[in-house]
């Protein structure tokens, strides 16, 4: 293990905070890290570290600025990682006395007290996904979620709905120490990246924004728009996002030449923020039709940057974009096709979504989700510092 020290600063009388970042390697926890850490570094009552392996401190770049950053030993795949989290994050807590070790990953490691996780893996994804080796990745991760959350001494829920992923017999045992602390919105997704962004727009441009997963439920997306190219042939679907899962990647580009969609279905990959505005804002429709989100940040970037949106009715969507979009049933390609027709034909219609979208979206803050984040772990911090006084 090596320690780099990127800007860092000490001080007296603050909380030490030991945020184990090990299983962020793309997508919503990326997302939550970049934003979250420089806000909580930022808080003159915590000292913030954070664990990591080599190839995240690029990905993370500037969020590590004023923290004390710690490189673990490479580990490629979830087991190996997980016995690198369990044999090696206690052992460097106690060696920098963490008052509080932070896990923004469902779980950490079990053995360690006086800890804080954060729900925002939807562990019904297992229910949908029935490869053996997925299948036994989701029952590890069910295991150590309710492991970890009835050890911790405060649990974070990123929706109600991410809170409910616990067995409703646990969640009972637990329920007392979980906190609803919704994920904020960069602020610029707020800002039109162009004077010409109208909703009158006559191009039809469909846009989806995830990393490739079975949850995001794009092969049925893939059915919808191959019915909608019969009334709008000119319709075009992008998809932005890292394909994290290659198999299932597979199965979607067979979907595609099944139906004879060549080039009218474009892979962006990952794209930086400021050309994900433009995406958004340029589209005639964003369309989230995933079937599995504890919160879903694209659908809330989407909704900040006035995009008019088509989304599923299910999972936490309803809870995170309430007004702001027309709904679907996300396992009915003629549903999804039929709400999008709709919305093509209708531009008053997606100009009052846009408007509704954008008053919704404003509720996320980060900065706001940064303080409460941190009130948490202060009071988890004292918490333990209370309970070793007393000698428990």
């Amino acid at each position: 293990m090596s320690s780099v020290h990127i800007n860092s600063h000490c001080g007296k009388n603050r909380h030490v905070v030991l945020v184990n970042a090990l299983h962020a390697k793309s997508g919503g926890g990326l997302t939550y890290l970049n934003n979250i850490l420089p806000r909580l570094a930022s808080d003159i009552r915590l000292d913030i570290h954070i664990c990591v392996n080599g190839d995240q401190v690029e990905a993370l770049g500037a969020s590590l600025d004023s923290i004390h950053v710690h490189v673990l030993p490479e580990a490629q795949g979830f087991l190996k990682t997980l016995i690198v989290e369990q044999r090696d994050v206690p052992n460097l807590a106690r060696s920098i006395a963490a008052d509080v070790l932070f896990s923004p990953a469902n779980f950490g490691p079990v053995a360690t007290s006086g800890s804080v996780i954060l729900l925002r893996n939807a562990l019904s994804v297992g229910l949908r996904d029935w490869r053996p080796h997925k299948l036994l990745y989701w029952l590890a991760l069910f295991v150590m979620t309710v492991l970890c959350a009835f050890r911790a001494t405060r649990v974070i829920a990123v929706s109600k709905y991410a809170a409910r992923q616990i067995t409703p017999a646990l969640l009972k045992l637990v329920l007392h120490k979980t906190i609803i602390v919704p994920h904020g919105v960069s602020e610029i997704f707020f800002k039109k990246s162009s004077e010409n962004f109208d909703l009158n727009k006559s191009a039809q441009t469909l846009l989806a924004v995830s990393d490739i997963y079975v949850q995001k439920n794009l092969h049925t997306l893939i059915d919808a728009f191959a019915l909608l190219r019969k009334k709008y042939p000119e319709l075009v679907l992008e998809i932005a996002g890292a394909r994290v899962d290659e198999g299932y990647a597979h199965r979607i580009e067979q979907k595609i030449a099944k139906h004879g969609l060549g080039a009218s279905v474009r892979f962006l990959g990952t794209l930086e923020p400021d050309t994900l505005v433009e995406k958004y804002q340029a589209c005639t429709i964003f369309v989230f039709p995933s079937t599995v989100e504890t919160f879903g940040n694209p659908l809330v970037e989407a909704m900040a940057c006035g995009a008019s949106i088509a989304c599923a009715q299910a999972a936490a969507m309803p809870e995170i974009a309430s007004d702001g979009v027309c709904y679907f049933d996300p396992d009915d390609a003629k549903d999804i096709m039929r709400i999008l027709a709709q919305l093509l034909d209708d531009p008053d219609e997606r100009r009052r979504l846009s408007e509704l979208g954008r008053k919704r979206a404003a509720i996320y803050d980060w900065d706001r989700t940064a303080k409460q984040t941190a009130d948490i772990l202060i009071e988890a911090a004292s918490y333990r510092l209370a309970q070793s006084d007393q000698g428990v």
